[in-house]
């Protein structure tokens, strides 16, 4: 588990740094890991929190590194497994929560995590498996379209 998300931290950090800075440049690495460790690792230990099992997906990794080196913003390096259904609609919401949390916060302390935190969360909940939004869709429309809501407020108001 610790591996999977250590390499998910590295992962992100390549996809994030390649999007801000260029694969080959050598500058912003520092912010790179920064950033994956306030907006990416808070996520995913928010899905483990309520109960979910971190895995690391090749398939996904090896396509968010080549799209993020043609600048496209796709970044999905690994997923949160459900074991079972139980609070399925919790465990989901749990991760854009967290992200959403952080860029709320980081409007009034840092913010170089709001835009970053917003983009995660609001590509997290996209309606497709295995995203987020794919379970609290299929779980609640109503609270699918509450957190959208929240995120598009946020995003607009900047």
């Amino acid at each position: 588990f610790l591996m999977q998300l250590l390499l998910g931290i590295a992962a992100f950090t390549l996809c994030i740094h390649s999007l801000l800075y260029g694969y080959l440049s050598p500058e912003g690495w520092i912010t790179s890991l920064f950033l994956a460790l306030v907006v990416y690792l808070p996520h995913e230990l928010g899905h483990i929190a309520m109960g979910g099992k971190y895995k690391i997906e090749p398939i996904f990794m090896a396509l968010s590194m080549l799209l993020t080196y043609l600048r496209l913003p796709f970044i999905l390096v690994g997923y949160v497994d459900y074991p079972s259904e139980e609070n399925i609609l919790k465990k989901a919401s749990a991760g854009i929560i967290a992200n959403i949390c952080i860029a709320l916060a980081g409007i009034f302390t840092m913010p170089i995590v709001v835009y970053p935190s917003l983009v995660f969360a609001f590509s997290n909940l996209y309606p497709f498996f295995p995203l987020d939004g794919y379970y609290i869709w299929k779980k609640s429309k109503a609270g699918w379209a509450i957190l959208m809501f929240i995120l598009l407020i946020l995003v607009l108001s900047r």
